[in-house]
């Protein structure tokens, strides 16, 4: 049992340290490289026009502001274009965008799942590149520039903006949140050097319009799907921290519980439909960063660690090596602060050192809970606003 122990806690260190450490580092062997590829752009151009996509069911609360913060954005009117989809809403978001008339308004009263409401404004984007964004994301003043550049390169299909969180009630929550961002924009940073980003986020996601495919009835994570597509189709994914989207983080267990178990629903769904055999023998180098970024994440790390405390009730310590027994204390008092972390989160209290180690055996724990979910057949297709 003690080798198992030490089996899954590499795989697990190698998952969330070793990975991202190797890709750090090679990534600075490699950017100097890349530095002088990108200089090589003319970046003298004329820009690009784009087509900005806000997803917005029941999104009054935020859609005003979302609305003049796209406006003010730094980019010729006449080469920015903008639609609001706002299927199935009913709280008047319809009626707040025809104030707009800069903004285009897509808006049927059925109501069918996010990836649907997209497919239904493709036909209306304009050639060149298409931006979605989402609702309660604000997006700084210059963040258009640093994103199209990327695209006087041939091999850039699509690039993926920085997600940022802002302060909100609960310190602990957002301090945790806002780390974890920063960390994947470390690793998404470090992949992009390499080759490309696996998997873009919905925040910021730029794309060349002609790359942009309808997708399947019942997609859940449309970003990540539209990630592998522009893989598929030979290009790659870069990554801008210039332009970044900043959302306002407020935390509750329960709709942050059930968004991290639908997120863990569409991963499986991915999983599931792409045949990664065929998308490894063409794309093989970025299909390896996404096994050793996300599969490790997504099918083996949540079992490791929601039972680890099971194992390490099984180990005989008797006549056990200090080192060995040192590395089960720590692994004791790690579960021991996750449980107290959930006992103060349900009391009201959450004070960040606690927050940490809960966060990271409940975000794995959803996971397992999604794929069942998934696997036994629920319907994730309706795109719930969960704030």
């Amino acid at each position: 049992m003690a080798t198992v122990f030490y089996i899954s806690f590499g795989i697990i260190a190698y998952t969330y340290i070793g990975y991202p450490l190797l890709i750090f580092l090679f990534a600075q062997v490699v950017k100097p490289f890349h530095k002088r590829a990108v200089k090589k752009i003319d970046d003298s151009q004329d820009l690009p026009t784009v087509t900005i996509i806000i997803a917005a069911y029941n999104e009054l609360n935020y859609l005003e502001a979302k609305i003049k913060n796209t406006l003010s954005l730094e980019y010729p009117k006449e080469k920015k274009c903008i639609w609001v989809v706002a299927d199935g809403s009913t709280d008047g978001s319809e009626k707040l965008v025809a104030h707009y008339p800069e903004v285009q308004l897509l808006h049927q009263p059925d109501r069918h799942g996010k990836a649907a409401a997209i497919n239904r404004v493709l036909p209306a984007v304009l050639p060149g590149i298409v931006i979605f964004t989402d609702a309660n994301i604000l997006l700084n003043r210059d963040a258009l520039h640093p994103l199209v550049i990327h695209f006087k390169d041939p091999l850039v299909g699509a690039v993926a903006g920085e997600k940022k969180v802002s302060d909100g009630k609960e310190k602990g929550a957002v301090a945790v949140e806002g780390l974890y961002w920063k960390y994947e924009s470390i690793i998404r940073k470090s992949d992009a050097s390499i080759h490309s980003v696996t998997g873009a986020v919905g925040e910021l996601f730029a794309l060349r319009t002609e790359l942009v495919k309808p997708m399947p009835e019942g997609i859940i994570c449309d970003d990540l799907y539209m990630s592998l597509q522009v893989i598929d189709q030979g290009y790659r994914i870069a990554y801008e921290e210039k332009a970044y989207g900043v959302e306002a983080y407020s935390f509750s267990i329960s709709k942050e519980w059930k968004r991290k178990i639908r997120i863990a629903a569409g991963s499986i769904q991915i999983l599931k439909m792409i045949h990664w055999w065929i998308l490894f023998v063409k794309r093989p180098i970025p299909i390896l960063q996404f096994m050793n970024r996300k599969l490790l994440r997504w099918i083996v790390v949540p079992y490791l660690v929601v039972f680890m405390p099971f194992i390490l009730a099984l180990i005989d310590t008797d006549g056990m090596e200090i080192p060995l027994l040192k590395s089960l204390f720590l692994c004791l008092v790690f579960y021991v602060w996750a449980l107290l972390g959930g006992i103060l989160i349900k009391l009201k209290f959450i004070p960040r050192f606690f927050y940490l180690p809960f966060y990271f055996v409940w975000a794995n724990l959803a996971m397992i809970v999604g794929t069942w979910q998934y696997l036994s057949g629920k319907s994730f297709r309706l795109w719930e606003k969960i704030r």
